[in-house]
């Protein structure tokens, strides 16, 4: 995991926020993280086609190498880091990385945009 993750003001929980602060829907940007920090924040693996994928998919996601990984919907196509990839957070062993996707792509996965940005707000609050 990298660790060139904090911004300015401090911690990777600011740099998340600052991912998706002013973004909406339709500009195609979230965050994905290795394991749960908090419940409205989707992880990696809550993305798939799968029954139980909490992100649906249409397409398989598939590993591309490297730790990069794609899929699509049918609105266009999405992809993340995994693994060694990934930024830093303080739980040991979790990561985080930016979900990129084509726009309306992050509305049809089920992506709650404003679930996961209040979330990151308690984070860096240290809530």
């Amino acid at each position: 995991m990298t660790n060139g993750n904090e911004n300015e003001n401090g911690g990777p929980y600011d740099a998340m926020l600052d991912a998706v602060r002013g973004t909406e829907l339709r500009h195609g940007v979230g965050v994905l993280t290795a394991g749960e920090i908090d419940p409205a924040i989707p992880m990696i693996h809550d993305v798939g086609t799968r029954d139980g994928h909490r992100l649906r998919a249409t397409g398989e996601v598939v590993h591309c190498g490297f730790g990069f990984f794609k899929g699509s919907t049918s609105a266009g196509e999405f992809s993340f880091d995994g693994g060694g990839a990934m930024n830093e957070l303080p739980a040991p062993g979790c990561g985080w990385t930016v979900l990129r996707a084509d726009p309306g792509v992050l509305d049809e996965l089920g992506y709650d945009m404003d679930a996961v940005r209040a979330a990151l707000e308690r984070l860096a609050a240290g809530a």
